[in-house]
């Protein structure tokens, strides 16, 4: 056998979960984070979590990103669907922007994982600590073939809870572009197979970010709720930019039509035709 031959074998693993992160039509994902209630409490949609997986079961969504006990709690109803486990945490009852690691690669493989998650805020002043954080678990995830989901936010701790540089997106947003392409190329070069970021408010800064991951796929997220019309303008720039897919939770688990909603984000982000 050749070397680049045994390469290949080895790399099978985290190839194949990785796919199952990903539409095997459009090559591009439509990804649910349900992981708002430990950090954020049981409220705002997910109080109830049955309510929400017993709609995701045959629905458009590709894969879900969660905490164990949910996925532990809802498999029946995720069964079918990708699954990526967060292995980094905070709550809004303390320092929000401070991540830190609450799991294991092994861990993750043993609660049956596609993938894992790791949070990463650039610019928090605990930043040193969470990019630690990353490059570890990416070292931990080879030893698995296990792929690492970078969650790469420009953001930090303010006094006040989170600044997420809305200011600068609105005053300077060639500089918000620039900084969150620079967020996912940190991401990028610690190794992560799937980069999600925040949306730079329109498809050709973004075009910038893509550009920016080297070809590793990127995906937006949705952030806090906002009308359905500018949800999928979101993600039809985003797809339209080089996007490989979104990330949306509280735009899809906060609507009383999840079922219907996620269909028509379906139709933008699995289109092989998209229009700038």
């Amino acid at each position: 056998m050749t070397p680049n031959r045994a390469l290949d074998i080895r790399s099978l693993g985290k190839a194949r979960r990785l796919r199952r992160l990903f539409s095997s039509y459009s090559q591009r994902t439509i990804i649910v984070p349900l992981d708002d209630g430990l950090i954020f409490g049981p409220f705002n949609g997910l109080q109830n979590l049955g309510n929400v997986t017993s709609k995701l079961k045959g629905s458009a969504a590709n894969a879900v990103l969660a905490f164990p006990g949910t996925l532990r709690a809802q498999a029946d109803d995720l069964q079918e669907l990708g699954w990526i486990v967060n292995l980094t945490a905070s709550t809004v009852r303390s320092t929000h922007t401070h991540k830190i690691l609450v799991g294991t690669a092994e861990q993750a493989v043993r609660a049956s994982a596609d993938a894992i998650a790791v949070h990463v805020n650039i610019t928090d002043k605990h930043e040193g600590d969470m990019l630690r954080n990353l490059g570890q678990m990416v070292r931990e995830c080879e030893q698995f073939q296990l792929p690492v989901v970078a969650i790469m936010y420009p953001r930090r701790w303010s006094g006040d809870g989170d600044d997420n540089y809305e200011k600068l997106k609105s005053d300077n947003a060639e500089e918000y572009a620039k900084l969150i392409a620079h967020a996912c190329r940190i991401g990028v070069e610690l190794g992560a197979d799937l980069i999600k970021t925040q949306y730079s408010g329109d498809p050709e800064s973004f075009q910038t970010v893509v550009r920016a991951a080297n070809g590793i796929p990127v995906v937006i997220a949705g952030g806090p709720l906002v009308e359905r019309s500018l949800a999928i303008q979101r993600a039809k720039e985003a797809i339209a930019a080089g996007a490989a897919g979104v990330s949306f939770g509280r735009n899809i688990y906060q609507r009383n039509d999840i079922r219907q909603f996620l269909k028509d984000l379906s139709d933008v982000v699995h289109s092989q035709s998209m229009e700038n």
